[in-house]
């Protein structure tokens, strides 16, 4: 134990506790059993905190490996912890992945930590994620619905799979998030107690509330008693528009009496067009398709390179369709839009000659890195060409802090700056470049 609570305090005085945007989510549901209270605890770990290696000898294919390390605390005191590697599927590109835990716990609030450390990108700093939950005390009622779980669909399965529960595989949503358009809102939940409480069918009563309090959308079936009533249903969310919302379940008798009830934070975004590349062609897709090259791994880059060598119009649509689609599958097209902005502005600032400005070395690594915290531009030092230093105070995707590159125009042409050394790992390392400056 003492060995965790050195382990959980070098994180906490650290400055890894911050995770990087969309990098990790997770979400906790808690469940009674007839031993104790337990969490389900959903991990999704994001592309931007994962390195994609190809397999050995498959070039094509790709995976991602990981160490997650969860540590629980109650009241400012661990009470559990566990460690374990952790894969993402094979796959031709790289994809968000996920896992699903379970521990059981005491009823009270809990605070869980969790650190994803690349095992790809070991030198990198860890990913972490802070949240907090609640564990209820199933014994405080007669009747108690468990945690609500939002799903993307289910569907029957008699494996021992993890994702698997009650005979159904369960594809659970960690955000209580739904794209407007979606026909339905799928959930579990598990209802306790009822057979206690009835000797005849009970209501359940399922709404779909605004902000205003006005009922958008209700919904009642009729259910027997039993001592653990498992709720997988599905209800209707066409015609709803997009906003906040609050998703109600009630358990009532006979006469309406509501014995039960459990409420939920519900989200529909606006959905996206899907086929958003459709209204380009030519030159629009190369440079967007090109674009990408500095912010992908080289089996990408290569399908890239060879969408672009066939030509065809269509197959580079679908490509950059579907690297959107799997870089940002919530909002692909926003996504698109905005890196098309950004993409755009470092080709403005670094074009040379007939290359877009990020094939230049200096908009190649800026889109690769983001904004250098500095930059310093010489150009009338009389024993070395035009040159720029840009710094970089931290480089999390190396995990390195202080790194810089010389960028030297030994051509004199205008913006014909070429990288000449960097400290940075992976990048071009040139002892020598005192004297090629």
């Amino acid at each position: 134990m003492a060995q965790w609570k050195f382990f959980l305090l070098f994180f906490l005085t650290g400055s890894s506790l911050t995770s990087l945007a969309q990098s990790l989510e997770a979400a906790v549901f808690a469940f009674n059993s007839p031993e104790q209270p337990y969490a389900e605890i959903l991990l999704q770990i994001y592309p931007q905190a994962a390195q994609f290696a190809p397999l050995e000898g498959q070039d094509r294919w790709l995976q991602a490996k990981g160490q997650a390390t969860l540590v629980f605390s109650k009241a400012g005191q661990m009470v559990k912890a566990d460690k374990f590697d952790l894969y993402s599927p094979i796959s031709e590109y790289p994809i968000a992945f996920r896992d699903l835990k379970r521990y059981q716990f005491a009823p009270g609030s809990n605070e869980l930590i969790w650190i994803w450390q690349d095992l790809q990108r070991p030198s990198r700093l860890p990913d972490t994620l802070q949240l907090q939950f609640t564990v209820p005390d199933f014994t405080a009622a007669e009747v108690l619905f468990s945690d609500i779980a939002l799903l993307n669909g289910f569907a029957p399965d008699s494996s021992d799979n993890r994702f698997v529960k009650n005979g159904y595989r369960l594809d659970g949503i960690i955000n209580n998030t739904f794209l407007s358009g979606k026909g339905h809102i799928s959930f579990y939940t598990e209802l306790y107690g009822s057979d206690g409480e009835l000797t005849s069918d009970y209501l359940l009563g399922m709404s779909i509330t605004a902000a205003d309090g006005q009922v958008i959308r209700r919904q009642y079936k009729r259910r027997p008693p039993k001592a653990v009533d498992v709720l997988l249903l599905q209800m209707p969310l066409d015609q709803i528009a997009p906003g906040h919302y609050t998703f109600t379940l009630t358990a009532m008798d006979a006469g309406k009496r509501v014995f039960a009830d459990k409420s939920i934070p519900l989200e529909i975004k606006p959905a996206e067009p899907v086929n958003f590349t459709a209204g380009l062609n030519g030159e629009d897709l190369k440079f967007h398709l090109r674009a990408l090259v500095p912010v992908s791994d080289g089996a990408l880059t290569a399908r890239i390179d060879s969408a672009l060598r066939a030509k065809d119009t269509l197959i580079q649509q679908q490509l950059l369709r579907e690297i959107w689609l799997q870089r940002a599958p919530d909002h692909p097209q926003a996504a698109f839009l905005a890196y098309g902005k950004v993409a755009e502005s470092v080709h403005n600032t670094f074009r040379s000659g007939f290359r877009y400005g990020f094939e230049t070395d200096r908009g190649y690594m800026y889109l690769k890195y983001g904004r250098p915290n500095d930059i310093i531009t010489v150009e009338d030092e009389m024993s070395a060409p035009p040159y720029e230093i840009w710094s970089y105070h931290q480089m999390p995707q190396t995990g390195q802090n202080n790194v810089r590159f010389l960028f030297y125009n030994p051509s004199l042409a205008p913006g014909d700056y070429q990288l000449l050394h960097s400290n940075v790992i992976g990048e071009r390392n040139n002892p020598s470049w005192e004297r090629g400056l």
